[in-house]
């Protein structure tokens, strides 16, 4: 691999030695930009995971008052209660 790069370098000039230096720049950048990304969607699709469990709890303790609520209100009906 050595030996083509410097065949590369000598035959081309020091253009070839720029080029070089920005694909591997760039390709370092992207490979950073990529773990960030994922680790941010990781995070979001956690913290949503809890989010929808914690707003499940709370929509069944509200359907359960709810209901408590319903059979109170039917008792003071049917009672003659107003």
């Amino acid at each position: 691999m050595e030996w083509e790069f410097l065949k590369l370098l000598q035959t081309f000039g020091p253009s070839v030695g720029i080029i070089c230096f920005f694909l591997y720049r760039d390709m370092k950048r992207e490979n950073r930009f990529m773990a960030r990304i994922e680790s941010l969607e990781s995070y979001q699709k956690d913290t949503l995971a809890q989010l929808v469990e914690r707003s499940t709890i709370a929509l069944d303790q509200s359907t359960n008052c709810l209901r408590w609520i319903g059979r109170i209100v039917k008792r003071s009906v049917n009672n003659g209660c107003n």
